[in-house]
């Protein structure tokens, strides 16, 4: 059974900054979103992990992204994400698809279901840990509405993991804001030729991200787990690789089952 069913108190409802069961983490926010819309319980009580990268990522991304968001639930941790195309649809996907719980934060109000093809996606998010937004009803999502979201997936999470994305990806917001708020940014390495690397060499180089090949490494950077020390590789199910051949960039378009065998 995945995830936990709906129930009539998991409806959407709306929240404001000094109710008793506004999430404690958004209030670390400079600015937290009030009023704030939710579908779901959104209440894990264990870690919750965003993983965020390119709306473009290539095959291998999406396979990472899914099988890291995978590993991690079957730790119990919970997944965040924005529930855009690429890297957050496969994350959020890997979570379903291993049984655990995942929530998504919307550019769009609650109503809206953007991109139109994560239709049931969207559903089987909102009967996991859930959907929040910012956007009321009436008002229109627009560019700065998608970057503004990004903040609030960074307040929800222990650790922030960019898994691809050029310099210019809306994913270095989130990695922005994460630090911001001192949170833990995690990157993953990839071939120094492939332009989906961009973002996260620049964070690991520049000291910003540490370089994550594995479940435990991020595991470790929150106090759960740890880091195998001088191999370089992680203890765990999920250790990071690139396969050759897969760097054809995808749109990760969210299907039922995956297609990729252990």
């Amino acid at each position: 059974m995945e995830g936990r069913r709906k129930r009539e108190e998991d409806g959407p409802r709306t929240l404001h900054a000094p109710d008793a069961d506004y999430p404690a983490r958004l209030r670390e926010l400079s600015s937290p979103p009030d009023p704030l819309f939710l579908i779901g319980r959104w209440d894990h009580p264990g870690p919750q992990v965003a993983i965020v990268g390119s709306r473009h990522p290539t095959e291998d991304g999406c396979d990472v992204a899914r099988e890291l968001a995978a590993a991690l639930c079957e730790r119990g941790v919970a997944i965040v994400s924005g529930l855009a195309r690429g890297i957050d649809a496969a994350a959020h996907e890997g979570a379903l698809d291993s049984g655990g719980l995942t929530g998504a934060v919307l550019g769009t109000s609650l109503e809206v279901v953007y991109p139109p093809e994560h239709t049931e996606l969207q559903q089987r998010v909102a009967h996991s840990l859930g959907l929040m937004s910012e956007i009321p009803r009436e008002a229109s999502a627009t560019r700065n509405t998608f970057a503004s979201r990004n903040r609030i997936v960074a307040a929800l999470a222990d650790v922030v993991v960019i898994v691809q994305g050029r310099r210019g990806s809306g994913a270095r917001i989130t990695a922005e804001q994460a630090a911001r708020l001192g949170r833990p940014v995690a990157a993953l390495p990839w071939d120094s030729r492939e332009t989906l690397a961009e973002l996260p060499h620049d964070l690991i180089r520049s000291g910003n991200a540490t370089l994550v090949r594995g479940v435990d490494d991020v595991l470790g950077l929150i106090g759960v787990g740890g880091i195998e020390k001088g191999s370089g590789v992680s203890r765990g199910k999920f250790v990071f690789s690139i396969s050759e051949g897969n760097t054809t960039p995808l749109a990760c378009s969210y299907r039922t089952s995956p297609s990729r065998t252990a």
